[in-house]
């Protein structure tokens, strides 16, 4: 048994993609490359100590995994300290890794799947971009307010009841959906409050909205 199938041992994946996919991750470990495109192949498991490689670890700034079947995702992606972008819809995810550690992610892209939950982001500082509609969120973390980079928030079609107030933090958001969600009475003024907030911001976008 080779190095390569040892960190790949507990991938799972259709018999007719495993050569496909075993090519990708071979050829990501034998290259300068950076990103990694695992669309729509109908894989189950990401190998784990593949997603713990030095090689990985340090040099992953792109993991596209969605249109999968993944249940959860390696925890070694929580290392993975370049990662910039995280696209993993459309899976069946019911929790995600821990994303304190992944400060220079720029864009998650986590909807359509079964979250509950989103965990880490108090030093995602340099996020851009959260789209996690279509799950099950009952809340927004608190520690979104670190996010003063976030320009679009896509929250819609979850279970929320309100909108974190620490949202009026993120003073660079220019829009926000959070349609389709059973907000709380009190919560539109919670909205007005955060749009009162962004207008007195010299610096804050000019097209806020919330939707």
């Amino acid at each position: 048994m080779t190095e390569f199938d040892i960190l790949c041992s507990d991938l799972q994946v259709p018999e007719h993609n495993a050569d496909i996919v075993k090519r990708i991750l071979q050829e990501f470990l034998e290259s300068e490359q950076t990103m990694l495109e695992l669309d729509g192949y109908g894989i189950k498991t990401l190998p784990e100590l593949y997603f713990s490689d030095s090689r990985v670890t340090e040099r992953l700034k792109v993991l596209l995994c969605t249109r999968n079947y993944l249940v959860k995702l390696p925890t070694g992606l929580s290392e993975c300290i370049n990662l910039q972008q995280l696209w993993c819809s459309k899976n069946q995810l019911k929790t995600l890794p821990r994303l304190n550690n992944l400060t220079k992610l720029r864009m998650l892209a986590c909807s359509n799947n079964q979250l509950e939950l989103i965990v880490g982001l108090e030093n995602c500082e340099e996020l851009e971009i959260l789209i996690c509609n279509n799950n099950r969120l009952r809340e927004l973390p608190v520690e979104i307010s670190a996010c003063t980079k976030l320009e679009h928030l896509t929250c819609s079609n979850n279970q929320l009841l309100e909108l974190p107030a620490e949202l009026a933090l993120c003073v660079n958001l220019a829009d926000i959906s959070c349609s389709g969600n059973p907000l709380r009475e009190g919560t539109p003024s919670t909205i007005s409050e955060l749009q009162k907030k962004w207008a007195t911001r010299p610096h804050t976008k000019s097209a806020n909205k919330i939707w």
